[in-house]
């Protein structure tokens, strides 16, 4: 079960549930690297320039464990322990 599923499994109703689905989003805002985003932005930024295309692809194993793909270019922004990087 993800963190929300239990957020919702565990309020009382539908406020109950915003305040918990609320601090979520807090705390992942917390942890955004914002030099990581501008940099992700900029990339996308310099395919339309140069009129390339990204392509993003990833898999599902199971319903709790999620293995994202990332293009080769994004591979130095993920930082996250469990975050798989695919090797040409």
């Amino acid at each position: 079960m993800n963190r929300l599923e239990r957020i919702f499994k565990q309020s009382q109703g539908e406020v109950d549930y915003l305040k918990g689905y609320t601090l979520y989003l807090n705390d992942l805002l917390k942890h955004l690297d914002f030099n990581a985003v501008r940099d992700v932005i900029n990339c996308f930024l310099d395919a339309r320039k140069n009129k390339k295309t990204i392509f993003f692809a990833g898999k599902t194993e199971g319903a709790q464990q999620q293995h994202p793909i990332l293009p080769k270019t994004l591979q130095r922004y993920v930082k996250k322990p469990g975050v798989y990087v695919s090797e040409p």
